[in-house]
């Protein structure tokens, strides 16, 4: 999850309301649309008025991840939540080296534990990946901070990726994916953040501890508030 102080990034261009029918949120005052940019059509829902909270899926799902969190922020933020490339409704990936991409991805997710270690190389950037997993083996190791920001319009002082905002990090500790070990060591990045562990959680507790999960939100946001006043 991100927080923005502007909301004008996502222009509507057409609409449609079947996605937020069959997901039941028509009643929360969301619409369905999409947006062009960098050469993709992203389908995105879109509710409320106030500071922008923009909803982020990972691989593989889509906007209805965030189901309860777009129906309870949107009574007093503006909440937005694409289909990332690749996940339909959102366009597909049609150029060649995003459909060699694609198929490095489905190497990476069929590979058996552990991680080979071109995983990174996906990580970083999964448009620029060695051609094949056998190159990968013979490649050198990214630097994967100075590729994260290559082709910012603006290249920042540093690449370091430590983060100094105010940051809420929730955690599902009996998550099968993202394992509690990861957060070792997770104040030397990001020394603000404040950790809510959700002891029976697994890896999607905004679905399944919808209830914690918004009101850990909330207070975060709250906190934030009362210290710019």
């Amino acid at each position: 999850m991100a927080t923005f102080a502007s909301a004008a990034i996502w222009p509507h261009a057409g609409a449609s309301q079947s996605g937020l029918v069959q997901s039941g949120l028509v009643q929360s005052g969301l619409v369905e649309g999409y947006a062009d940019g960098d050469g993709v059509r992203l389908n995105f829902v879109q509710g409320g008025e106030g500071q922008l909270i923009l909803f982020l899926h990972g691989v593989p799902d889509s906007w209805t991840l965030y189901m309860s969190q777009l129906a309870e922020f949107s009574q007093d933020h503006m909440v937005v939540a694409p289909n990332l490339r690749g996940f339909p409704p959102s366009e597909v990936r049609n150029s060649a080296s995003q459909i060699q991409a694609s198929q490095y991805e489905r190497d990476y997710c069929t590979a058996i534990a552990p991680c080979p270690s071109w995983y990174n190389y996906y990580r970083a950037d999964p448009i620029k990946v060695p051609s094949s997993i056998s190159d990968a083996a013979h490649t050198e190791m990214p630097d994967l901070a100075a590729i994260f920001f290559a082709d910012v319009a603006e290249p920042p002082a540093t690449t370091s990726l430590r983060v100094d905002v105010p940051t809420l990090v929730l955690w599902g500790m009996k998550d099968p994916h993202c394992l509690p070990s990861q957060l070792d060591n997770l104040h030397d990045y990001a020394p603000n953040a404040i950790v809510v562990r959700i002891e029976d959680g697994g890896h999607v507790p905004m679905q399944s501890h919808p209830m914690l999960v918004n009101r850990a939100i909330r207070d975060f946001l709250r906190r934030e508030h009362h210290k710019k006043w």
